[in-house]
């Protein structure tokens, strides 16, 4: 919460305090993406380091496939192994709130819907989506007044 001035070159950003320069940095040529040195991360996310992608995927696969498969959207959808640990452990955390059972048929509605987010999920449970019993697909009826068969446009 405190204001830095910024020293930026094409190669180098340096960050400086109350003039003193508390980091320097390789400037990325990544666009718009994250490139945090891991040793400048707020101490709540050392927290995350503890979770392995192992532990996660261990834990998700004791959920089930679509779970699994969930976390494994996620991961991929993130550029630094932290934000996707953090993601991950926050769907898996939805386990102790609504089950097993609700988690994985709600990660199986996701992976229909190709909609990989946890609100949305957690959306899919708090609304008792996963629950409701998907309806019969329409048939179109065969024999009716109004249908006409391939004998009448000859």
């Amino acid at each position: 919460g405190e204001r830095v001035e910024l020293m930026v070159t094409q190669r180098l950003v340096q960050i400086h305090y109350r003039g003193n320069v508390v980091a320097t940095h390789i400037r990325s040529k990544k666009r718009y993406q994250h490139t945090t040195e891991a040793s400048h991360m707020p101490v709540a996310h050392a927290v995350y380091k503890d979770w392995t992608p192992e532990r996660i995927h261990r834990w998700a696969a004791s959920i089930g496939k679509n779970t699994a498969l969930v976390v494994e959207h996620i991961e991929r959808s993130k550029a630094h192994v932290e934000q996707a640990q953090r993601s991950c452990l926050g769907l898996l955390s939805l386990q102790k709130r609504y089950s097993s059972e609700r988690l994985e048929r709600a990660c199986g509605i996701a992976l229909e819907q190709q909609h990989y987010a946890i609100r949305f999920i957690r959306n899919i449970l708090a609304n008792g989506r996963d629950s409701q019993s998907t309806p019969e697909p329409a048939t179109t009826p065969t024999h009716h007044i109004n249908v006409r068969g391939a004998h009448y446009y000859q």
